[in-house]
């Protein structure tokens, strides 16, 4: 199983993604992790380049694939259970089409570009209260109402607040720990 912990802000998933990782930790569960977004190695070419067209869309895209498909080969996805900061998700938000009618084109084309990187099994969207960047938060909500028309009907959504999720600990937010529980 694979979730990914998605949102407009870095910083909550990122404590969240850390709260998960020490909740399998205490439980003796096994699981590894996966970066899909992450940067490569500052030597690889597409890290070099990254600051002289970051406002490029097409560039954006490739690069997050690039890094999704380098991060891949150091991934056990195998393994019962796959937790990670971002997933296809980002590049989908990220490089988004102004037009309506090329929606439907960009999400398939990314499919199948990203292939053999997996699509979650679950996502934790965490919502921001006071989100500045509604635009982005507005595409994240647009792709999970629409996710049968994009062929990803079986993926679950979990949208979590970060008010319900303010403590520091695992063991007492139970929104966070009842998704991570479940098997589906």
């Amino acid at each position: 199983m694979y979730i990914a912990f998605e949102g407009t802000d870095d910083l909550l998933k990122e404590k969240f993604f850390l709260q998960s990782i020490e909740f399998y930790k205490n439980k003796n569960e096994p699981f590894e992790v996966f970066h899909p977004l992450e940067p490569m190695p500052s030597y690889v070419w597409w890290e070099q380049v990254y600051s002289n067209y970051a406002k490029n869309k097409f560039f954006t895209s490739e690069l997050l694939v690039s890094r999704a498909k380098y991060h891949l080969r150091n991934a056990k996805l195998n393994s019962q259970r796959l937790i990670g900061v971002g997933s296809i998700f980002a590049n989908l938000v990220e490089n988004w089409p102004e037009k309506h009618c090329l929606v439907q084109a960009h999400v398939r084309n990314l499919l199948n570009e990203l292939k053999p990187i997996p699509v979650p099994d679950k996502v934790i969207y965490i919502v921001k209260n006071s989100d500045l960047d509604v635009d982005k938060h507005q595409r994240y909500l647009y792709i999970f109402e629409n996710l049968k028309q994009y062929g990803l009907d079986s993926m679950k959504i979990y949208y979590l607040n970060e008010k319900e999720l303010e403590s520091n600990s695992v063991n007492s937010c139970d929104p966070l720990l009842e998704i991570l529980m479940s098997t589906r």
